[in-house]
Parts: C-alpha cells; structure tokens; sequence
C-alpha cells in the first residue's frame, strides 16, 4: 500500500492515456474515410503540399527544398543536395508538420523581409491612415495594391468621414483596452504556451482538412505588435482558389492575392469590417469571382468571420469559413435579414432591390469600375455619397461617445502622482460609477451609446466602461451636397483642422 499511487496521479495518467486515444483514433479515422469517399481527383489533389500530381510523396524527413522540388533528399542536415546549390540555411529547417501552414511552408524559402513584411503599415503610414482599426483591417488583407489603389482615389467628402470614424473607434476601444488592462491580473495577461497551442491547433487542423465543401482560413494574431503571426488555410479553401496551396500561402502572407470583387464592394466590406470592429462574430454575403482566375465566373460566398480575444480584449486568432451557395440561398437570406429588420450589410445594402441573377449578370462590367471613375460619373457619384451618408448614419453616435470622453490635459497628467495597480483599479471602479451615474441622470430617455456597445456578445462589454456625458453630441456634420468636390465638412463648433490635428498624429510602427 506504501507503493499505491496517488489518485490525483492516476486520474492524469488516465486523463493523458484517454486524450491519446482519442488523438490516434480520429486521426485513424480520418485517413480511413478519406481513402475511402475521395475520389481520383480528389486522392490526387491532396497529395503532399497541395500537388495535383499524384505522384508519390517524399520521405517525411525531406528537406523543405527537395519536398519543393520532389527529388529524393539524403536526409543529412545539410543534405548534399542542399549543400551543392548553397542552401544550407534553408535545409536547417524541420520539415513541414502542417502543409496548410504559412510558417512551416514559407519560413525556409522566404527571406526575412518577405516573411516579416511591413507592407500594410507602410501604406497605412503613406495614406496618413493612423488608426490601429484601420492598421488591423490592413494587417489582416492580402490585396495589397488594390486597397492603395481605393485608398488614393477616395472623394475628399467620403475620405473625411472614413478619418474622423476610425478616430472614433479608436478611441472608444482604446479606452476600453486600457481600463481592461488595469483590472486584470499581470499574470493573466501572459502569453500561453507554444507547445500547447500547437497541439491545439493540430487538432483543429486535421478536422477541417475533412470538409470538402468548406475553406477555412485562420490567421495567428501577436496582440502586442497588433501583427499576423501565422495562417493556415485547408486544403479546399486552396481547390476554392484554384491553385496549389503552397502557393495560397505564399499570395496571402506577401499580400499580392488577386482581386476578385468589385471596389465599391470591397470599399463596403472594409468599413463593415471597421463598423463591426467590437463584435466576436459576423456573417454576410459576398459576390466575387469562383476562383482566383481573371476570367472566373461569379460566386455567391457565405462568409463567417469569428474572433478569439485575450481578456485585455485584443485579437489573438481570426477566423473565416467560406461556403459556395446558390443564388436562391443569397436572396433567401437577404430577404430574412430585411425582414426582421437587421442593419444589412453595405453590400447586401446597395443592392437590396436586385436580383441574385442580376448581380451575377452584371459582375463582370461593374467590376471594371474604380472609385475614380465612379467618382466622374453622375451615377457613381450619386452611389458614393449615399455611402458617405450611410457611414454619418452609423458611425454618428460612436463618435459622440468618443467626443465626450474624460480627457486629460498635459500639465494635470504631469503633475499627478503615478498611483499603485490597486490604486488605479479602485480610481478607474469610482469612475465608472460616477460616470455611469452621470449618463442615467443626463439621458431622458434610453442611453445614447450605440446598438453595439449593449449587445452580450462584445467580449469587451463596453457598457461597463465610462463614456462621459452623451448629451452634449458633436456629431457628424450634414453633408453638403453642392460641395461634394471639397472637404467642406465642419463639427458642430469645431473646425475640422482641430480634429485633423486631434486625430492624425504622426503614426510610429512598433519595432519588431
């Protein structure tokens, strides 16, 4: 009985022995069902990194060179091959463990730079774009050149109000995110461990390599440089784009994908993305090509978009499924949302009174349309400042909200005694109270923060934080439709230079 192990010890060894089992029964499973379902086309296109050969596999212990270039690799490391072409330092690398994965498929046949590529912070610096909103959305693309191409041709009216949204939400998640930060444990915002987030999303890899009907994409956040660390897509979101995964990868981590939509509709996912930028997850539809080919025909895609945030309220994991539908399926949808009176998407928006046939039909001519020649057109004029109209509407009292912020002077804040966490915590609890207080007896009648700051599902429960008297609204300016040339757009008692200058300060990128 002295020798009896204790029973904590024996229910993790069980715990470990039972999560094992399931581990290699699944992973039995999946070859088992794969090999029987696929088809020939099927077997050949999910031979090893996305080859569409049928060819048979290299050893698992070849170098990343000779599995690119499939010749048989001596497995020495540097292999001899290697070591002849002056590739040692590539050969270094482990083989792949995940073909779906960026860092494991491109680390070795990238240089740094490309790998660490700087590229959207860049254009966002260029384009005097200094909102981490923004810079996140940018981060998060992989249309590099298209989006500097939308972003140079915007209408002065339609470019104010995009600057002044994004300084707004800035704003409110900045306050938010610090707030948070003072009231969680040091210890909880600690980065979790490599290995078991590794082994976590092996898992997750495996089961959605099974989906054949389904792409999936997920990018790797690095929440204190607010950067991609890696992605990873399945194999079908690869077949979805028409070429091999491998090289998937390589478009999207170097942002040179193809454009497959209309600008104005991505102009109008761009700043569904920023109007959402407080909600874990988001669903909508989108017209574009089938696949990543000029000459595609058009799609309907479904996609869902679901984030994963640390408790300080920043990104760690994005994650997006996409799904093929029919053209009945999108006009199913979109008169469900329409009917239970659900704020549409700016795209699904703009074309509410069309057919799902008609926007098909029509895809190719409005896809040769830019910004800059609907900016020339009446038409396309008349489009564009209905959206500028649109963003007024739903960005208005966000920026109320952030208008009225508490703010702090220079010399108070210099003057005023660094006080302990605790301190701090307890201050920023009286606040809130005070604060909320404040806002009941202000406000009439319901709160004026917007629909998205009550909604359960924001992880960053930004009813809870202070957002100071909402009354007194510097709201957006009316458009002047007679100036639409001109950035004649003034804040109610507030001249927009002194926003400009409030907002758009000179942007510093994080070191690496």
């Amino acid at each position: 009985s002295a020798m009896r192990p204790d029973h904590a010890d024996a229910g993790w060894s069980r715990n470990n022995t039972f999560k094992s089992a399931i581990l290699l029964n699944m992973m039995d499973s999946e070859q088992t069902s794969q090999a029987a379902d696929a088809s020939p086309l099927e077997a050949a296109e999910v031979t090893d990194e996305g080859s569409v050969t049928g060819k048979k596999k290299a050893t698992k212990r070849a170098c990343m060179p000779c599995r690119r270039s499939k010749v048989k690799c001596d497995e020495a490391r540097p292999c001899g091959r290697c070591m002849q072409r002056g590739m040692e330092a590539a050969c270094q690398e482990d083989p792949v463990s995940s073909p779906g994965l960026a860092s494991d498929c491109l680390q070795s046949r990238l240089s740094v730079d490309q790998f660490h590529s700087q590229c959207p912070y860049l254009v966002a610096i260029l384009q005097k774009w200094p909102y981490q909103v923004f810079l996140r959305y940018c981060e998060e693309r992989s249309e590099g050149e298209a989006l500097v191409k939308i972003l140079n041709s915007l209408p002065p009216y339609l470019s104010s109000i995009m600057h002044t949204a994004f300084a707004a939400v800035d704003e409110l998640e900045n306050q938010t995110r610090n707030k948070l930060r003072l009231l969680v444990p040091a210890t909880s915002l600690a980065q979790h461990h490599d290995s078991s987030e590794k082994e976590l999303e092996g898992i997750q890899n495996h089961q959605w390599e099974k989906l054949k009907d389904r792409g999936f994409l997920r990018i790797t956040w690095c929440p204190q440089k607010n950067r991609r660390k890696d992605l990873y897509v399945n194999q079908y979101f690869a077949k979805l784009a028409g070429a091999a995964r491998e090289e998937v990868l390589e478009k999207l981590w170097l942002r040179q994908a193809p454009f497959t939509m209309t600008e104005f509709e991505y102009l109008c996912l761009l700043l569904d993305d920023i109007d959402n930028s407080q909600s874990v997850s988001l669903s909508r539809y989108i017209r574009c090509t089938a696949s990543w080919s000029s000459n595609s025909a058009p799609v309907f895609l479904h996609q869902t978009t679901g984030k994963q945030l640390d408790v300080a309220g920043q990104l760690e994991q994005l994650r997006k499924v996409h799904r093929v539908i029919t053209p009945e399926e999108y006009e199913q949808e979109a008169a469900k949302m329409k009917a239970e009176c659900q704020q549409l998407p700016l795209c699904m928006l703009f074309n509410e009174n069309r057919t799902a046939e008609d926007l098909l039909a029509n895809f190719r001519s409005e896809r040769q349309e830019s910004i800059e020649s609907m900016s020339k057109t009446k038409e396309g004029s008349k489009k564009l400042m209905q959206l500028a109209q649109e963003l007024q509407g739903r960005f208005r009292e966000r920026v109320e909200l952030a208008a009225n912020l508490p703010k702090e002077n220079g010399e108070a804040a210099a003057s005023r005694k660094p006080l302990g966490r605790e301190e701090k915590a307890n201050a920023i609890l009286d606040k809130m109270k005070m604060d909320m207080d404040m806002i009941q007896e202000d406000a009439p009648s319901a709160s004026s923060e917007p629909f998205k700051y009550h909604q359960g599902a924001d992880v960053l429960q930004a009813k809870a934080i202070p957002t100071g008297i909402v009354s007194a609204a510097n709201s957006f300016p009316e458009m002047r439709g007679n100036n639409s040339g001109q950035a004649h757009l003034l804040f109610r008692g507030h001249q927009q230079q002194q926003q400009q200058q409030q907002y758009q300060q000179p942007f510093q990128p994080q070191s690496q």
